[in-house]
């Protein structure tokens, strides 16, 4: 999401997920250990030196890589690889890491993979709170007409929103039931969907992707799932609870602490069911993910292995006038 940093010297940043926030420091600590304290040793991890390069671009703003990918595809990894060499730190994006205690079952990185790496937006959010870079429009959900629509096809939703507001219906994604149905919902209460600002950008970005064929993204949202069930992500959620919070805020969250909530609730009888619904969830997540993202022509794509080629377009980048 931003730039900053523990020290904020460093101007090269390297994002891990799509979106950007701003922060000013961050102070969270983990159950896995201080974000701000971590230390490794010179044999684990090249440090980043003591001040890092600035790369601005001609108009003047900042230059940041943003890498993009679905979930599961080795974004973390590159991240961190990447700010070793490019004296850089890692900002997150992700949905829920971004709340405290949500760890295990999200994937947070851990301090040892981190590599000494300064990270930001990590365990930084009250997880009974939302948190969001967008406010939306003042309009409350009127479930009634949610029912409504709820009945109906996609097809039908986007051709109802074009006779309501024919530029958000333009923008939109027409295969997505849910942001259809609020757009209509908006138009309704409002008579259209206001347009978000246009304002100029903070950032000059490299919007690098990374991806992997199915069937080895598949492999690696199982091994994951079984990774994450060792390291005890029902006895993460279990806790969570027991902590505050609830199971609908747990299910509003989404993925695996949905799934987690059930499961806890009796919902989902035994372990095994819940791994399996755990990466069907995850899978068809990755895939809504990889339709969103090649809708986006400034991504460039590459497999994860391809770093010899990903550093190249970087440097260039960086460093071109």
């Amino acid at each position: 999401m931003n730039r900053v940093g523990l020290e904020a010297r460093s101007d090269v940043r390297v994002y891990s997920f799509a979106k950007i926030f701003y922060l000013q420091q961050n102070k969270a600590s983990t159950a896995r250990g201080s974000l701000r304290d971590f230390h490794v040793s010179e044999n684990t991890c090249r440090r980043i030196p003591p001040t890092a390069p600035t790369y601005m671009s001609p108009k003047g703003t900042p230059r940041i890589i943003v890498i993009v990918g679905p979930t599961a595809s080795g974004k973390s990894t590159l991240a961190v690889d990447t700010a070793k060499r490019f004296s850089g730190e890692v900002i997150s994006a992700d949905s829920r890491q971004v709340y405290r205690g949500l760890d295990v079952a999200s994937g947070t990185i851990t301090n040892e993979e981190m590599c000494g790496i300064p990270h930001h937006l990590l365990n930084v959010a009250d997880p009974n709170e939302q948190f969001t870079v967008f406010t939306p429009p003042p309009v409350e959900p009127n479930q009634a007409l949610r029912n409504e629509l709820q009945q109906k096809d996609t097809k039908e939703l986007h051709s109802l929103l074009q006779e309501m507001d024919q530029r958000r219906a333009a923008e939109i994604d027409e295969n997505n039931p849910r942001r259809l149905i609020r757009a209509i919902e908006i138009a309704d209460e409002l008579g259209h969907v206001p347009k978000k600002e246009d304002n100029p950008p903070k950032f000059d970005c490299l919007q690098i992707g990374l991806t992997l064929s199915k069937e080895t993204l598949r492999e690696r949202i199982h091994e994951r799932t079984t990774l994450r069930l060792k390291e005890g992500m029902i006895a993460e959620a279990r806790q969570l609870h027991e902590g505050g919070l609830s199971y609908e805020r747990m299910k509003q969250l989404g993925l695996e602490y949905e799934l987690l909530a059930k499961y806890l609730e009796g919902n989902i009888e035994t372990k095994e069911e819940l791994q399996k619904a755990i990466e069907t969830a995850d899978w068809q997540y990755a895939r809504k993910q990889m339709s969103w993202f090649r809708r986006d022509g400034r991504i460039q794509w590459h497999h994860p292995t391809q770093k010899d080629a990903i550093y190249k377009k970087i440097d260039s980048f960086l460093r071109t006038q």
